[in-house]
């Protein structure tokens, strides 16, 4: 435990000492805990909707076969990859502010989605498909009664959807200097895979029906998008690599400055080490200097080579 504070704290004051963040971050972080604090509380008070049950009906008599993809994988897959994928960008890149937007973005897709799925799945009542068998058994009588939208699915559509837009915007696939197929494959046609693997896993055990997983689809999908662009720009712009601000720019010019340049090399398409470090040697004489914003605009421009945009007020 003692580890983990001397850890978190140090990372905890960097944040919250950085120039782009605001304190809205922390509602927003609030917002998270207590939407999977009530997920947790409508699994545990909450009964599913009890639907009649139809004699003889054959849609619920499927054999109750083993998981695929149990849930550990699931979490494995959906949750820790990603996380751990951020953390490597975090490691080789060392932007705090883009590991920041991520792991929140990340954070409210997830608990979204998660919340969305329990609240539709016990309104719903929907029996599995394997329901005949699941009935006879304790352990299921809950569980058989939530197939819709599929769990598995709308998990996994979340996290590998906002996957596909986050490596989409650092690979500038939509901007107007055009993207590559091989690039296609990796950020959008391989996550998108396992999604769709995953769900497709789901009809095969029948533990659901495929209108199940195609509102699984939908809803994590949709979620991940709402999410991604809270904290990053259009697809379609030349900035599309970097994370946004909620600093204010008429009030502090100079910050916003700073924080995007901070991210002039996460454009991978163009990297320029020297110019970069040149730049960050220059910044700290900036800070102290009476005509900050002028210099700082003035040297930018002379060391950037990778077309980065500056900020006009």
């Amino acid at each position: 435990m003692q580890r983990l504070h001397q850890f978190v704290e140090p990372w905890f004051l960097s944040v919250a000492s950085s120039p782009w963040f605001h304190k809205t971050y922390l509602i927003d972080y609030a917002l998270v805990i207590g939407i999977f604090f009530v997920d947790i509380l409508l699994r545990i008070f909450v009964q599913p909707f009890h639907r009649i049950e139809i004699d003889h009906d054959t849609s619920t008599q499927f054999p109750l076969e083993k998981e695929t993809i149990p849930n550990w994988a699931l979490i494995v897959v959906s949750v820790v990859c990603p996380l751990i994928y951020f953390l490597l960008r975090l490691g080789f890149f060392r932007h705090l502010h883009d590991f920041h937007h991520s792991i929140l973005g990340f954070a409210e897709t997830i608990s979204l989605t998660t919340l969305f799925t329990d609240s539709i799945k016990y309104s719903a009542g929907r029996y599995r498909p394997n329901w005949g068998q699941m009935s006879s058994l304790p352990q299921y009588v809950i569980e058989g009664r939530l197939s819709f939208p599929s769990g598995h699915t709308s998990l996994s559509f979340a996290a590998m959807t906002f996957a596909s837009l986050y490596l989409s915007g650092k690979g500038h696939i939509f901007t107007a200097r055009g993207g590559q197929l091989w690039k296609v494959l990796i950020c959008i046609v391989f996550p998108q895979s396992i999604a769709w693997s995953i769900a497709v896993s789901r009809t095969r055990d029948y533990w659901h029906e495929f209108a199940d997983i195609l509102g699984g689809a939908m809803l994590g999908s949709c979620w991940a998008v709402v999410c991604y662009f809270l904290h990053y720009p259009s697809l379609l712009s030349n900035d599309s690599h970097l994370p946004n601000t909620r600093v204010d720019p008429t009030v502090n010019t100079l910050d916003l400055e700073l924080a995007r340049n901070e991210y002039i090399d996460l454009d991978e398409t163009n990297p320029s080490p020297p110019a970069r470090s040149r730049l960050s040697r220059n910044l700290s004489i900036m800070k102290s200097s009476s005509n900050q914003e002028e210099i700082l605009r003035t040297e930018t421009n002379k060391n950037n080579p990778t077309g980065f945009r500056n900020y006009e007020p």
